[in-house]
């Protein structure tokens, strides 16, 4: 088994890092049968070079994988993603997910399930207020812009983003092994729990 630890504590220069975006985009750019159907060539050249432009020093691998599916989520090709590698599929193996599962209520973060075998302080109906630090709405902006949409629908965006919360904060937030949540009910009042991966 591989450790996430050692995955995701590697990084590259910004050399390496400039020298993979180019090989990337070359390829897109060659095979890609509609490259400029939801975007004007120059509109995604300059994009392309604002994420390029953001390889100026050495960044953890996981930041430069999410960079990459950001800059590709830029076509609107709702079939175009980036693949784990074996190591990060091993490493993805044995993580450690935060044990809930959620969908979208009226633009907000829902708890749909808990699978916390040993905490149900948050309870399915609850809007997620924070995770880690982090603001719900922060987190869903975050991992929207790693997600390939189709043109410009929104909505298989966020349901892709509730269905795959779990994974997606492991690929492109992190791992943890816990997850302080807060979380708002229905009268308002929030609640905080420190749940441990599963």
């Amino acid at each position: 088994a591989v450790s996430a630890a050692p995955l995701f504590a590697q990084s590259i220069e910004p050399a390496g890092a400039r020298e993979d975006f180019d090989v990337l985009w070359k390829s897109i750019r060659e095979a890609h049968g509609a490259l400029n159907r939801h975007v004007a060539p120059a509109e995604l050249d300059r994009r392309v070079a604002a994420y390029r432009s953001r390889l100026d020093k050495p960044m953890p691998t996981v930041a430069f994988v999410g960079l990459l599916q950001e800059s590709v989520s830029e076509l609107r090709d709702g079939h175009m993603r980036m693949e784990p590698d074996s190591a990060a599929a091993a490493a993805f193996s044995s993580a450690l997910l935060i044990p809930l599962r959620f969908a979208f209520e009226e633009g907000r973060l829902i708890v749909a399930y808990n699978d916390s075998p040993s905490d149900s302080t948050i309870r399915p109906g609850m809007s997620i207020v924070s995770i880690n630090g982090v603001t719900a709405d922060e987190l869903v902006r975050q991992l929207l812009r790693t997600i390939p949409g189709d043109g410009f629908i929104e909505t298989g965006k966020r349901f892709i983003v509730a269905r795959q919360f779990a994974v997606l904060y492991w690929r492109f937030v992190g791992p943890a092994e816990s997850y302080s949540v807060v979380a708002r009910d229905q009268n308002g009042r929030q609640v905080s729990a420190t749940l441990r991966g599963i």
